[in-house]
This record gives structure tokens, sequence and C-alpha cells, in this order.
């Protein structure tokens, strides 16, 4: 039997389970860590029971927590340098975090010795005004940044200086596109969730001549069911690769849809298999063979049969588990 170790980042603060995947039974460890309108939790890759909360509280905020067998336990909490982080990625020797509103992306370095610590001020990538960066994704040593409200994807080396403000994003994507979340689905393509316009696409990214991702181009699009306005693609995950074939699934929060995509040599398959899901999906997690989803308004993290997605028809519900607005989940590990 196995226990995972997991963080919750709840709109009242950050919840510790310990949940049984195969039972569907769940225990809350210690009281809630008092950081609201948490939006987003990234485990620390290397270190057991660590993770990254992108918090709020106090304009913004990036924490770094542990969780132990008495609860959950703030390491640092930094300025984040805007307001309403909503993503932190840990690239190697690095953390960053994108700040929706604060139109910003910044990059700390942390220590070695812990790995689980901001070792000095960040180098804060500013991308104007009518920017919303949403995502930070590291592709072959190089960030790229969904930019939800100027359509595109940005490109940065980790250690560059700060890029500027009027810069037009690397990878263009269609006018009103709203690209939020992006997932590798091979060496040269990503998949991306847009949101305004209620798609994914695949984008071919380019490369110079020392093999560095420079840019790209979209080169494929599937839509989703609903009207545009009332539906609002957002997470995505990579379920798997058989063969040449790349399973991603799609969170759609305004349609309450899971959304199951198949990628082939940089192209979608056909169209979606959307299947219902409790109010206002928010994030999602693989746990051994089950898909944990959080469904923010419907109070539940929601465990679904993850071997049965690819078909028509409504995801097997494993279990439910009660757990107030969770926003973001994260796996930090196994209880010993």
């Amino acid at each position: 039997m196995t226990i995972h170790r997991l963080l919750v980042a709840c709109t009242d603060g950050v919840r510790q389970l310990h949940l049984d995947t195969t039972t569907g039974t769940a225990e809350t460890v210690g009281a809630v860590l008092p950081y609201g309108t948490s939006l987003a939790v990234t485990a620390h890759p290397a270190t057991p029971g660590a993770g990254w909360i992108a918090s709020a509280d106090d304009g913004g905020q990036l924490v770094a927590v542990t969780a132990t067998d008495d609860g959950v336990r703030v390491e640092t909490s930094t300025g984040s340098n805007g307001a309403v982080p909503c993503h932190v990625a840990v690239p190697d020797g690095q953390v960053a975090v994108a700040n929706y509103s604060g139109h910003t992306v910044a990059v700390f370095p942390y220590h070695h010795d812990s790995g689980h610590r901001t070792a000095g001020p960040a180098v804060v990538h500013h991308f104007g005004e009518q920017s919303h960066p949403h995502q930070v994704l590291e592709v072959d040593g190089q960030l790229v940044v969904s930019d939800l409200g100027r359509d595109g994807l940005h490109v940065l080396a980790p250690d560059a200086a700060p890029a500027p403000a009027d810069g037009p994003p690397a990878i263009p994507l269609e006018p009103g596109a709203g690209p939020r979340n992006a997932v590798r689905v091979g060496p040269d393509h990503l998949v991306v969730a847009l949101e305004r316009a209620n798609a994914a696409a695949v984008v071919e990214l380019q490369r110079d001549a020392a093999g560095t991702v420079v840019g790209g181009r979209q080169v494929d699009r599937c839509g989703f069911d609903g009207e545009t306005s009332a539906t609002h693609p957002s997470q995505i995950l990579l379920a798997g690769v058989e063969g040449d074939t790349a399973q991603v699934l799609v969170l759609n929060r305004g349609s309450d849809r899971l959304c199951v995509l198949e990628v082939t040599d940089g192209r979608f398959g056909g169209k979606a298999v959307e299947h219902p899901l409790p109010a206002w999906p928010m994030d999602l997690l693989r746990l051994d063979d089950v898909l944990l989803v959080a469904c923010r308004d419907a109070d539940l993290l929601v465990g679904l049969d993850a071997a049965d997605l690819g078909s028509d028809g409504a995801a097997r519900t494993l279990f439910s588990v009660p757990v107030p607005q969770p926003n973001g989940v994260a796996s930090v590990g196994n209880v010993a």
C-alpha cells in the first residue's frame, strides 16, 4: 500500500493530505497553513516533502514549504515581484514564478545545500501592461512563458538579463488565443491550452544552429465543445506516449470537462473526447493508475481511472475527497 503525501493549495491556505489511492481515503495532517488564495503548488524535484507555493497574499508571495509528519512548515516567504502569482517552475538551480497581474516572470536562484530557499534577488522579466504570464515551462534549458494577454509564448534564457517590456512573443499564436498552459509532447512540439479560443494548439519549436530553442510556430488546432465565452481550457498534462502518439489531457473550467487529445507527429488525431467533471476543475495530477482532479467550486479532489480516459462517455470515478476550494495539488513523496 502506498500513501501519497500531497500538498493542496486552497483559497484559504495550504493543506497536507495523506491519500491512499487504492481505497480513496485521505487524512488531513496538521493545521492549514494560512496563505490565503494560494493558486498553485509545485513539488521540488529533488527534495522529498518540499514544495513551492504561489500565493496572492501581500500582493504576491513565493513560499517554500516542507510537508512533515506534524504539518506544513514554511521555509521562506519571498515577494514574487508581481501580483497574482499563478505558477511556479523549478528549472535546475532556479525557481521561476509567473505573475499574472504583475505582468512579470521572476527567476530566483536557490541554495544548493538545502535546495529549498531562495538565495538572492530575482531577475525580473516584465512583458508589458497587456501581458498576463501564466506558466513557465523549462524546455532544453530555456524557459517558455505562456502569455495569456499577448497571445503568444516568450522564450527566455534563465540566466539572461531582463527581457524588454515591449518585446513581442517569440512564438506568436492565433489572435485571441489566450495561451494559459503548455506541455511538451516530443523533442520539437508543445501542446498549448488556449483559454480564450476554447481550443488547444500544437506548436512546433524552432532552434538556432547550436540547437537552442529560439522561437516556433502554431501548426495545428483542435477546438472543444461549448461557446467560447463560457469555456476556459486551462491546466494540461501529458498522460502518456505510445509509439509516435502522445495522449494529452486538458481541463476546461467553464464547461467542467476533461478533454482528451491524441497527438501524432505534431498533429492532432481528431476531435477531443470530453468527460464531465464536478464544478470548476483547476488542476490535475497523475498518481499511479489514478488521475486526481482538483475541482474548486465542488470542494472536491476527484480520483478518475487513468486507464479509461480515451473512450466516449463519462470517465470512471474511483473516489472523491472533500477539500475546501482546491486550486492546485502536488505530490511531494510518499509516507513512510
